[in-house]
């Protein structure tokens, strides 16, 4: 049984400044951090020849993020990822007013390249990145003064073949997919992406705590990169499911294709195993140990929040 997404993965030059600008942009509480382990399993796990570093484990409303400084990463690119190119892109954080959720993200060294605009709805938009040139996403829905704010709503995912991922995504979650038609080209979504004549697809699946979003760019085409990008490269990295049952799931999963990558891991908090989707974004499944139960999901302060947001808008555009 798939219970969520757990957290979304992102190796950071220095874990330090991830966190405190992570802390302070969105209200994230640090629940802990730890060494990351360099034996045999581990490097078998991420693919790397080393694997040692530290990491921390922030907490939302709803999901988490993990950090990830590794001994010996690679260097930092000039590049910047464009919300078009394939992998895992961003998460996505909501508030009920674009003003101080944009406000607290400057303040705490994000950059807009563009300032937040709206796409014929009443949901705002925008797309900063943090100090490390990580792509983001905050969003403002309208009638959700129930929270403050922020929290999770979404991660996204870029795909060359949105039918495929659709597919599989429906059958690792056991949810449907809602489609969207096909967006641009439009001078708003131009400026909110930073792209030329953009043309886009998506679909969402609403999981129990949070939304998998998935997008293929007909313009530009989106395009996976020619070489795995490494586990330690700085960025977007994994996106982690919490499970029942880890070794139940990965039969299941390997009967839908999909790629595991060695042994599960059974740790002191949890049990982990990593595979790969159809893209060949790295996917982790975990399930807690009953002494580690405050790392799950169900210990998170709103793990219901998108689902209470998504069904008021869905009644007020009813009314």
């Amino acid at each position: 049984m798939i219970i969520g997404i757990h957290h979304l993965g992102l190796a950071v030059p220095s874990l330090d400044r991830a966190a405190a600008f992570y802390r302070a942009a969105y209200g994230l509480a640090e629940r802990r951090r730890f060494p990351l382990a360099d034996g045999e399993a581990e490097r078998a796990l991420l693919g790397l020849s080393r694997a040692d570093g530290r990491a921390a484990l922030l907490a939302g409303p709803n999901m988490h993020l993990e950090l990830m400084a590794f001994v010996g990463a690679p260097a930092p690119t000039r590049e910047e990822r464009a919300p078009s190119a394939g992998g895992i892109g961003h998460f996505c954080a909501q508030g009920p007013d674009m003003g101080p959720l944009a406000t607290r993200l400057r303040a705490a060294g994000a950059r807009f390249d563009a300032e937040p605009t709206d796409l014929g709805a009443d949901i705002l938009y925008a797309y900063p990145r943090d100090p490390d040139g990580n792509l983001l996403e905050i969003e403002s829905v309208s009638g959700t003064a129930e929270r403050e704010g922020p929290w999770f709503a979404h991660v996204s995912l870029s795909t060359p073949d949105l039918d495929r991922a659709v597919r599989f995504w429906e059958a690792f979650t056991g949810v449907g997919a809602r489609r969207g038609p096909r967006l641009g080209p439009h001078p708003k979504i131009d400026r909110l992406t930073g792209l030329d004549g953009a043309e886009v697809s998506g679909a969402w699946l609403r999981l129990p705590n949070a939304q998998l979003e998935l997008w293929q760019y007909h313009v530009p085409e989106t395009r996976m990169p020619d070489t795995p990008r490494p586990f330690d490269a700085p960025g977007w990295n994994h996106l982690a499911f919490e499970v029942g049952d880890v070794p139940a799931e990965r039969v299941r999963l390997e009967g839908l294709g999909m790629r595991f990558r060695g042994e599960p891991l059974v740790g002191e908090a949890a049990t982990v195993a990593y595979g790969e989707d159809p893209d060949g974004n790295i996917v982790e499944l975990m399930a807690f140990r009953e002494a580690a139960r405050e790392l799950s999901i169900a210990a998170l302060p709103d793990p219901g929040v998108v689902s209470r947001v998504e069904a008021a808008r869905a009644g007020a555009r009813a009314a």
